[in-house]
């Protein structure tokens, strides 16, 4: 439902399936994230025997990759939603929309940089919101690309 939704211009995308799209990742995400947080907890007990955080480890980066595409899926709706509210000139709705997208996404952006980051982007239309042009907001500790 999330990739047939966001496929299509933001002007066509219903409010209606991205409130549904961000409940129901959220939801997916919190289930997932239950299995992995018992990983992280038993890692943490044994975190002075490499021969078993390792094997944990390797079985728990599933269910975090899982739960972070869920998290990213929730994001875009938040996203998508203040984007559509922007454009309708429901400015405070829109800004409480980015701020989910903002406060729900991963602070650093990584190796790609701003391309894909949700909090970055988001950052960038509670900016143009609320008229601040002179922040520049944070990417990455890490160098870009070439």
């Amino acid at each position: 439902m999330a990739r047939a939704t966001f496929a299509l211009p933001l002007n066509q995308q219903s409010e209606d399936v991205l409130k549904q799209i961000a409940t129901k990742a959220n939801l997916y995400a919190n289930f997932v994230g239950f299995i992995e947080q018992s990983y992280d907890s038993y890692r943490r007990e044994m975190f002075r025997y490499d021969f078993v955080t390792k094997p944990v480890e390797r079985a728990r980066e599933p269910y975090a990759e899982l739960s972070n595409r869920f998290k990213d899926l929730r994001n875009q709706a938040y996203f998508n939603l203040g984007s559509k509210a922007r454009d309708e000139g429901k400015n405070l709705e829109a800004l409480l929309y980015y701020r989910d997208a903002y406060r729900l996404s991963s602070f650093e952006c990584g190796k790609d940089g701003s391309k894909n980051c949700a909090r970055w982007h988001a950052e960038i239309e509670i900016q143009k919101l609320l008229r601040i042009t002179k922040i520049q907001p944070y990417v990455t500790w890490q160098k870009k690309k070439e």
